[in-house]
């Protein structure tokens, strides 16, 4: 069973299976390490090794989070700063949980601990077959986003015919109502927070029930808490989103 190298990144001698697709020379890394280099760069696309390949993960899988400052006067008030320090709590047990189950891994009868030039090789091996992969999903997820604006494009249209009109003559009843029930959800899902069991629960709060917020970016779609206070007014928001 193929494993984990150490982190790159820390001293702590700390099994690392994660690494980050959009970092320039990017390394293998803990769970920590990965987090706290990315509090900065929250909607970087990352990966987790799984013994066998690097699956697509996200920065929620390893407790990264969108943190909303004040924009006027203290940045981090106490309730942020209590926010920000139990969080990091929590994802510390987390941490050490995976290094855990790792580290058992390791040591398991018959197994060898995999070298960096092991990784390497095999990083190597699987570029090829990456590159082609996320090709095809780009040019799917194209496919799919097209077909959803052209149905509200649709729609818009249909608002100017007469009544009498069905919206959607052209389409039985079954498929009218599977394009409703898809537009009313917004944009499909990714595949990888599909069911996987590889994958760890999709998470919607946080521990402080802050809600969690899909954000379109240049690189696709990401998932992630937004933390925020409004201990200067509820319209206060809005601004700090604008000014961070």
């Amino acid at each position: 069973m193929p494993l984990a190298s150490e982190c790159s990144h820390c001293s702590q001698g700390s099994l690392a299976v994660w690494r980050c697709h959009d970092c320039s020379l990017p390394e293998l890394l803990c769970r920590q390490c990965m987090r706290s280099i990315h509090q900065q760069n929250p909607f970087h696309k990352i990966q987790r090794w799984t013994g066998t390949h690097f699956r697509a993960a996200e920065l929620w899988e390893v407790g990264t989070y969108v943190l909303v400052p004040h924009h006027e006067g203290d940045p981090l008030c106490d309730v942020l700063q209590f926010q920000k320090d139990h969080l990091e709590k929590f994802e510390r047990q987390k941490d050490a949980l995976e290094q855990g189950n790792l580290l058992e891994k390791r040591l398991a009868p018959g197994t060898v601990p995999r070298t960096r030039q092991d990784v390497d090789d095999d990083e190597a091996d699987m570029d090829i077959d990456d590159a082609t992969d996320k090709q095809t999903a780009e040019v799917a997820e194209d496919q799919e986003f097209e077909q959803f604006l052209n149905d509200l494009r649709r729609r818009e249209e249909n608002t100017h015919a007469d009544n009498d009109e069905d919206p959607f003559d052209d389409r039985d009843e079954d498929d009218d109502e599977t394009l409703v029930a898809e537009a009313e959800g917004g944009l499909p899902v990714p595949d990888y927070l599909g069911a996987d069991m590889n994958m760890p629960d999709v998470p919607t709060r946080d521990a402080f029930q802050n809600s969690y917020v899909r954000v379109v970016h240049t690189n696709g779609l990401h998932h992630l808490a937004m933390v925020s206070c409004r201990c200067r007014g509820a319209d206060c928001l809005p601004r700090d989103l604008v000014a961070c």
